[in-house]
């Protein structure tokens, strides 16, 4: 459990680099502005009291927070594909997400994948020891 919560805050760390730019001295998005969206911040505090509260027992607590474990990396990639949309380019353009995207939202995704794929495994681990 200890690890899963260390891996956990490890995979939000990247949310204080740089995301998103054209020009970093003009404008570019920071990880932490992905807070701002109530799914995000919804999901993490699920996934922290999933954690904290089940401990080994396999439960609908568990469920939702792995439910929320997957939902955090596609809200990265929706952000990917949306951040430049309404204040710059006015369409979502692979291109443009491509070319801004910074190292921090490769970290940030990479790390929520990592983090995701761990939660399942050990949900299922949960899950086998039930039934053994």
């Amino acid at each position: 459990m200890k690890k899963t919560l260390i891996l956990f805050f490890v995979s939000l760390v990247p949310l204080i680099f740089l995301w998103f730019g054209f020009n970093l001295s003009v404008h570019y998005i920071q990880g932490v502005e992905l807070l701002a969206n109530p799914i995000v911040l919804f999901s993490i505090i699920i996934i922290l009291f999933s954690l904290c509260y089940s401990g080994n027992k396999v439960d609908i607590v568990n469920l939702i927070g792995l439910i929320s474990s997957i939902i955090l990396p596609l809200a990265y990639i929706y952000e990917f594909f949306t951040w430049h949309y309404t204040t710059i380019t006015g369409e979502i353009n692979f291109s443009v997400s491509i070319r801004t995207a910074q190292i921090g939202f490769y970290l940030g995704l990479l790390t929520s994948i990592v983090f995701a794929i761990y939660y399942i495994i050990m949900y299922r681990m949960k899950i086998k020891s039930l039934l053994e």
